[in-house]
């Protein structure tokens, strides 16, 4: 009888412990898109359109740098991993990548490897490390 109340203890801590990691929010970051120098044409093309600047957002051993951005429907974000593990950045809901199903690199992206996405969808996504679960941030895109 003592070892199924100690086993339950031990579930309910590691299961707390694991929701804890998996849910926690990262703290705020915005990276602001410049509106000045930005060039209007490129040598293929003749349009008006600004071009947007890529935005890198840095995979590290320890979660995403920065973790929260606010864009321009467009733009691109490059996710580059300087860490020494894998990672493999993907839209919430985790496992399934649902939310924006899109967004999501589909395989593990290896060390000094990127990862690009251009967000074409106007809202909030929540994003995570699918291989590291617990490493957590958020992506607006505006108009």
């Amino acid at each position: 009888m003592n070892k199924l109340i100690l086993l339950a203890v031990v579930i309910v801590v590691f299961g707390g412990g694991w929701y804890y990691w998996t849910n926690r929010t990262a703290p705020e970051v915005v990276v602001e898109t410049p509106t000045e120098n930005i060039a209007t044409t490129t040598p293929d093309t003749a349009s008006s359109t600004p071009a947007l600047p890529r935005i890198t957002v840095n995979m590290t051993d320890d979660g995403f740098e920065p973790s929260t951005l606010v864009i321009k429907k467009g733009q691109i974000i490059e996710f580059v991993n300087v860490g020494k593990d894998f990672h493999w950045p993907a839209s919430d809901l985790h496992p399934t990548h649902e939310i924006y199903s899109e967004f999501d690199s589909d395989k593990p992206v290896g060390p000094g490897e990127t990862y690009s996405f251009q967000f074409e969808r106007i809202g909030k996504w929540n994003m995570h490390d699918h291989l590291h679960a617990r490493f957590r941030g958020s992506i607006e895109v505006q108009q």
